[in-house]
């Protein structure tokens, strides 16, 4: 027999960590409350197009999905599972001291730490808007010393994770042979359309079209990120900028994201010091219709590259698309889905504070 010994050793320098609280910041040694925090500098190593992603696994209790696969998907979080069957269950999300309604603009490079309120002792201080948990976001500040340059750039691709073996031509019209007999001895439909079963060998070592292929890509995604920080004693800055180019893996879907960020610290005597903080962002998406089910337009592109027959070509001779696109149809050509039902968006988003910290007593 074998077995393994495991040693337990005591890690005092955690206990002596800062963490972002409520109303404050404490040691997390005196904590009582149930608090669950990630640094920045363990966000800076996974290369994602947002925080929300960046924090998948790292916190324990906190659940986040995507609601679906295109590039520019909702996140979902949710702190200790759901408390509502009707209601919304996301947490209340605090960037900088204010409220933000998602962390999708905010590249993970910018943040310094992550901290999740779950109990009632720690979300107390935010009412009922804390009943679903409360994350606080931080992000870097300026700091004092020589000008320091930091570029982080990245690229990855994205694939297609299973592609589902279907029929080819030939299984195909077996298929329909099988089907059609089943209905009537003689089948002349069926033999009008594609031939009589001494025939169909024709469809032997017939590729066809694989509407996988002609919907789904290898789609490459690329950050790039420039920061500049650096000040004296009475000033402190930090700039930085960001670029994110991020395709799907269904044709003609895209997220693109610009963004700005400025923290300024100036120091006005030995008691007063005022800053500002900016950040901006423009983002665009082009998305198919993915998985939605449009009623008499035949369903989106992944439900009709799975089921459009084998045997219809992209397109006719005249050079149009072929395939049903009517009112009515089952299913669609997946490549006019693609070309033809694509919703572009827009988004544009603005965050400016500043402060004034003026120390009336010392200490």
């Amino acid at each position: 027999t074998s077995g393994i010994n495991i040693h337990m050793t005591e890690s005092a320098s955690m206990l002596e960590d800062v963490v972002v609280i409520g109303y404050g910041t404490q040691k997390r040694g005196n904590l009582t409350g149930s608090i669950s925090s990630v640094s920045g500098k363990i966000l800076e190593k996974v290369q994602t197009t947002s925080a929300a992603e960046a924090i998948v696994g790292k916190l324990p209790g906190v659940q986040v999905t995507t609601v679906d696969g295109s590039p520019d998907a909702e996140v979902k979080i949710l702190v200790r599972g759901g408390g509502s069957i009707t209601q919304d269950n996301s947490p209340l999300i605090i960037l900088d001291g204010f409220e933000v309604s998602s962390l999708n603009d905010v590249p993970p490079t910018d943040i310094e730490s992550i901290e999740v309120l779950k109990d009632a002792a720690s979300t107390a201080i935010y009412g009922a808007r804390g009943a679903n948990g409360v994350i606080l976001v931080s992000t870097k500040n300026p700091t004092e010393g020589r000008v320091s340059i930091s570029l982080n750039t990245y690229i990855q691709t994205k694939t297609l994770s299973n592609k589902l073996d279907v029929m080819d031509p030939y299984e195909f019209v077996l298929m329909q042979y099988e089907n059609a007999r089943q209905k009537s001895s003689n089948p002349t439909d069926f033999n009008n359309k594609y031939g009589h079963a001494y025939e169909h060998y024709i469809y032997q070592g017939d590729p066809g079209t694989d509407w996988q292929d002609e919907v789904f890509r290898t789609a490459p995604i690329t950050g790039h990120s420039l920061s500049v920080s650096g000040g004296t004693e009475t000033t402190r800055y930090s700039l930085s900028g960001n670029y994110l180019m991020h395709q799907g893996i269904v044709k003609n879907s895209d997220f693109n994201r610009a963004g700005i960020r400025a923290n300024i610290e100036q120091k006005l005597g030995k008691k007063v010091t005022v800053g500002a903080l900016i950040n901006a962002s423009r983002s665009s998406s082009s998305n198919a219709s993915v998985n939605q089910m449009n009623g008499s337009d035949g369903g989106g592109v992944t439900f009709s590259a799975l089921g459009f027959g084998p045997l219809v070509p992209v397109y006719k001779e005249d050079g149009s698309l072929s395939g049903p696109l009517k009112d009515g149809a089952q299913m669609n050509n997946p490549v006019a889905l693609i070309n033809d039902q694509v919703v572009d968006k827009f988004r544009n988003y603005f965050q400016g504070t500043a402060f004034l910290e003026w120390e009336i007593l010392s200490g």
